[in-house]
């Protein structure tokens, strides 16, 4: 039987500055080699970087149409010393050698899908650690 403490392993981030900075060079060198230029909204960095926590935790919704998306999300609030929100990745990433590790210490947390055997625990699990990053003002 598969432990909450288990869950927890799996499923949290490990966010760390020093990994987003490493992170932030690779994606710098990744967007110029495939992009021609990347267009930021400037009012809505404004907007993001005036957010007063004190109304609550800031929460992004992507329409995720591409993996990408976090992945510059993330890139341009390090960019703009905006600090990098927690990302809700598929549990799929957990299989890709190295890219899982440097995902989770950018703020990426994993979650199954389909969560069929544990449902109950998972789902307790999940509610706590989301509790947890709202309440401690992290951004999502």
């Amino acid at each position: 039987m598969k432990t909450a403490e288990e869950m927890c392993m799996q499923m949290f981030s490990d966010y760390s500055m020093s990994s987003i900075r490493v992170f932030g060079w690779f994606l710098h060198k990744l967007f110029r080699a495939i992009y021609e230029r990347v267009v930021v909204d400037k009012g809505a960095i404004v907007r993001i970087q005036g957010h007063d926590e004190s109304l609550g935790t800031l929460v992004i919704i992507p329409t995720h149409q591409s993996y990408i998306y976090f992945l510059i999300m993330s890139y341009v609030f390090f960019g703009y010393g905006i600090k990098c929100p927690h990302i809700a990745a598929a549990e799929d990433f957990l299989n890709m050698a190295v890219v899982h590790i440097l995902l989770r210490r950018s703020g990426a947390f994993f979650i199954k899908r389909n969560q069929k055997k544990y449902k109950e625990l998972y789902r307790a699990v999940m509610n706590e650690y989301l509790s947890k990053l709202l309440v401690s003002n992290h951004y999502m």
